[in-house]
């Protein structure tokens, strides 16, 4: 049977109801403040959510597997994706194939770990383009420890790849163009050191970039040269050497490894950035542009040298000769640098003709050999005595005796045949053999060649005029015959006379001596009448070189007028002179002169065979032309000259006699024009014609030295 429950105590009871209300209101409480809590929980979520959403970088939240459970609103605008089609769609499905590998590592990464984890991908974005996007992925902790979700940032880099890759390919570029520049190009720090060097600078300094990186680089720069480079790169109020221009080009000496110098051109520029100033100094090694500027020059310089040789030597009169190859041989001695120059003339039969030189020199003669290789044709080079043949002895000898330091010769060929040699002294054994040095005097040499080919062909050219002259005089007196024959037999009859006299008197038994006086005196003076007529035609006839002296025209004049006397008398014609006293003496050869004259009063006579006995008359007139020269004319009362054959009588072979060669005439311009002179002819307004020729005075007229061989010297 139960035992019936107590009933609890009043008191009891209203503690119990006491306890129940304070822990009812402790839960209310407690209950409040979990649903406070909860509502700021709830206020931070969307404000974290939006945060989520607004954030500037796109956001997504992705499970285990890639798929995508949340995302941002920038996330979708990045993939161009509405959220519906995104939102359960896994990540890899926009990711290039060629990047899967890479986001799948990337993932099993992020899970295995909380470490934030990174990669770049390429995502195919809503409009069918590739952007670059960086991933960064961290796995979100949960209960129990093992994470199912991750977030993951996504960043478009696109543009900043693009750039980074042009960078790197400017980079690259820059790196190819620096290594593969023909110019030095040196990086130089703010202090003076070698920051950088490219191949370029390694060959021009013969030193390893590696070794001179930092080092100053002025020890690359002569001292001469220092002082500006640093002017440019370390400026300073105390530096009073001006630097160059930022830039600009500038001209520096600078120095190999092994201290070997050389010029440069420089250019320096400034860079200034983040980790300071750093200079870029370019230099090109302009030693090979010196060079051929300098060969360029000093081929125009022996250009020029030759070109005034050959107008000097082109226009060379035989008064002239010496001075002018003295000048040219001065002129050559001083474009070569050497001490000491000759030029050697050769002879047709191959003999030393003559010799110039400029200071003294030695007699060729005592160098057989040298002379002989010249005669040969053969460029001859003497640098030291022992490298003479045996045959070479006494050349040898002649260097030791004389002292003359080492030679170089060419010889002078023109037309086939060597008319002479050129030689110098002083020149080093290195330069001797130097092919732009016989190309030099081989150009030099066929000026002078010429000089002398024409000189001897002139020579030759006169030694035919003079014998052309002769032969022209000769035919000239036989067309005299008649008249010498007469001027002679007057004074050989008046002596056969006086002499048959003086034996009259003497048979007598007293002889008058005051008569036989008178007889014998008679008898001298004609003598003499015939001695000056035999006298001239000797003059006329003999064959002499020819000789320049001053003459007075009015006696050369009167000779010839004395020696034709006798054939104006036979054609019965007369000769008047009309001689201006006190004229300028002209200077020339007599004979060749008194030849011109004879020429034109023959032909004066010779013209007027047709004419009136009493128009006969021929007039020798000379007068004052200038202050410098005197003119000589011939003045007939002919028929004339036809206007067609004034153009043609001066022609050789051109006559207009019969039987007549053609030659006098020629022959007289050419002696004429050989004194510096003109010979004309013209008709006169009243009737026949004039021949006359100038010379000029003897202060203007030439100087014809006999032109013997010999040296001479110039200094």
């Amino acid at each position: 049977m139960r035992k019936p429950r107590a009933r609890p105590r009043t008191e009891e009871l209203q503690r119990l109801v006491h306890e129940l209300r304070v822990q009812q209101l402790e839960l209310e409480r407690q209950n409040e403040e979990i649903r406070h809590a909860q509502h700021e929980l709830e206020a931070e979520r969307d404000r974290v959510a939006d945060l989520y959403q607004l954030a500037s970088v796109a956001h997504l939240t992705l499970d285990r597997s890639g798929t995508i459970v949340e995302t941002t609103v920038l996330a979708l605008a990045l993939l161009g994706v509405d959220r519906r089609r995104l939102t359960r769609r896994r990540l890899q499905e926009l990711v290039v194939a060629a990047d899967w590998a890479t986001l799948s590592r990337h993932l099993a990464d992020v899970f295995a770990g909380t470490a934030r984890r990174t990669c770049d991908v390429g995502i195919v974005t809503g409009r069918d383009t590739v952007r670059i996007v960086r991933v960064s992925s961290v796995a979100v902790a949960e209960v129990g420890g093992q994470s199912t979700r991750c977030r993951t940032a996504l960043m478009d880099i696109t543009e900043r790849k693009q750039a980074d890759e042009e960078l790197k390919d400017s980079r690259t570029q820059f790196e190819s163009i620096v290594t593969s520049a023909l110019d030095a190009i040196v990086t130089v720090s703010e202090d003076g050191r070698v920051v950088l060097m490219n191949p370029a600078a390694e060959r021009m300094f013969g030193c390893k970039g590696p070794t001179a990186i930092g080092h100053a680089f002025d020890r690359f720069i002569q001292p001469s040269s220092r002082q500006w480079y640093r002017a440019a790169i370390m400026p300073s109020a105390d530096n009073d050497v001006s630097g160059p221009v930022p830039g600009r080009r500038g001209a520096m000496a600078a120095r190999q490894a092994d201290g070997t110098e050389f010029p440069v051109e420089v250019s320096i520029s400034e860079v200034v950035g983040s980790w300071g100033r750093l200079f870029t100094v370019i230099l090109r090694d302009v030693s090979a542009r010196q060079r051929a500027e300098h060969a360029l020059a000093e081929r125009l310089r022996l250009e020029q040298l030759v070109t005034r040789l050959a107008v000097a030597f082109g226009h060379l009169s035989t008064a002239d000769l010496d001075q002018e190859v003295t000048d040219g041989l001065r002129a050559v001695i001083d474009f070569l640098q050497v001490d000491r120059g000759s030029l050697i003339e050769f002879s047709r039969d191959g003999k030393v003709a003559r010799c110039w030189a400029i200071e003294e020199w030695m007699d060729v003669g005592d160098f057989p050999w040298m002379t002989a290789r010249l005669q040969r044709g053969d460029f001859v080079t003497v640098s030291r005595l022992d490298d003479l043949p045996d045959e070479a002895a006494m050349d040898r000898q002649s260097y030791l005796t004389l002292r003359v330091k080492p030679q170089i010769a060419v010889s002078l060929e023109t037309g086939g045949r060597i008319v002479g040699g050129l030689v110098f002294s002083t020149i080093g054994a290195e330069r001797a053999t130097s092919g732009e040095l016989k190309q030099q005097l081989h150009l030099l040499g066929g000026v002078f060649a010429n000089l002398l080919s024409r000189r001897q062909a002139e020579l030759e050219l006169q030694r035919l005029r003079q014998d052309l002259g002769r032969i022209n005089r000769v035919a000239t007196v036989g067309e005299l015959t008649a008249s010498l024959a007469h001027e002679l037999h007057q004074p050989l009859a008046a002596i056969l006379s006086n002499a048959q006299a003086a034996q009259n008197v003497l048979k007598a038994d007293r002889v008058d001596l005051a008569e036989i006086r008178a007889i014998l005196k008679d008898i001298v003076e004609d003598d003499k009448r015939a001695g000056a007529v035999i006298h001239r035609l000797h003059g006329l006839l003999r064959k002499d070189s020819v000789e320049f002296r001053d003459l007075d025209v009015n006696d050369l004049v009167s000779e010839v007028a004395g020696l034709v006397r006798g054939d104006v008398a036979l054609r019965h014609a007369s000769l008047r002179l009309e001689l201006t006293p006190r004229l300028p003496r002209v200077r020339g050869d007599r004979v060749q002169l008194q030849q011109v004259v004879l020429n034109l009063v023959l032909n004066g006579l010779e013209a007027m065979q047709e004419s009136a006995a009493d128009g006969r008359t021929l007039v020798l007139r000379t007068a004052k032309e200038s202050s410098a020269a005197v003119r000589v004319a011939a003045r007939d009362f002919g028929a004339g000259i036809d206007e067609a054959e004034l153009d043609h009588i001066f022609q050789a072979f051109y006559t207009t006699k019969t039987g007549g060669l053609g030659m006098g005439l020629a022959i007289a311009r050419s002696i004429v024009e050989a004194h510096d002179g003109q010979l004309e002819a013209k008709n006169n307004p009243d009737g026949g014609a004039t021949f006359s020729f100038t010379l000029p005075s003897a202060r203007q007229g030439p100087d014809r030295p006999n032109g013997a061989a010999g040296v001479h010297r110039g200094r």
